[in-house]
């Protein structure tokens, strides 16, 4: 990721960094079927596969995520940004 940045990485890649596990990342995506799926996961959902800390940890992230995305969306004035 140093060299390539983050866009050379794959959902499970980027999700393996939070996690800090690959195999616990694929274990989610193919648990869920998908990311939008996943991403409206609760921490609740998400212990019986991994701990407590990096649920809390990954659904922030995703959180977080959505928050920059719908931000980017949005003009200075609240208003969707034209195109």
């Amino acid at each position: 990721m140093a060299t390539y940045g983050s866009e050379a990485l794959d959902t499970t890649e980027h999700l393996g960094l939070i996690l800090g596990s690959q195999k616990q990342a694929n274990a989610l995506l193919k648990h869920f079927g998908s990311l939008t799926v996943l991403a409206r996961a609760s921490v609740d959902e998400l212990l019986p596969l991994i701990s407590r800390s990096k649920a809390l940890r990954l659904v922030s992230s995703l959180r977080m995520g959505a928050v920059a995305l719908r931000e980017e969306r949005l003009g200075a004035d609240g208003l969707l940004a034209r195109r």
